[in-house]
């Protein structure tokens, strides 16, 4: 189980990198559902497309050029569904940490692989303000 959470966070971590929305979208399930100080559904494939381009516009500007995670623990809820815990690292081209985070994805896996079905911050302060979570989860007055 934690080789194929591994190989899926990789494939986001991968797009983010690369900025692909394409690729981002093929990892979010429709409807997606958003934790945190308020909660948010994400309905539509174009409502999901625009938030995905907003936040990577987002990232350019405070200057991420690479992320890395860890898989911090995961849970099986049932066979088509699981939480986990995941710990991000978002850095600048020089390898400073911009900020660091923990969220907490439901994933399905309706057809085939993995998808992000829901987001919530594991921890005080963070607020989710993107279907894709991880990226744009910010700690309140930590963003560098």
């Amino acid at each position: 189980m934690a080789s194929t959470l591994t190989v899926f966070l990789d494939r986001y971590r991968r797009a983010l990198a690369a900025e692909d929305v394409d690729a981002l979208v093929e990892l979010v399930h429709v409807p997606c559902l958003i934790m945190g100080p308020q909660v948010h559904a994400v309905l539509s494939q174009e409502e999901l497309r625009a938030a995905l381009t907003q936040q990577l516009a987002h990232q350019r500007e405070v200057g991420v050029a690479r992320a890395s995670f860890a898989v911090l623990g995961h849970r099986r809820i049932e066979a088509r569904y699981l939480t986990v815990d995941v710990g991000w690292e978002m850095f600048d081209p020089e390898g400073t940490l911009v900020w660091e985070f923990s969220v907490m994805y439901t994933l399905t896996a309706p057809e085939r692989g993995w998808r992000i079905v829901a987001i919530a911050p594991l921890e005080p302060g963070l607020s989710a303000t993107n279907p894709t979570g991880a990226h744009a989860t910010l700690l309140a007055g930590r963003e560098r």
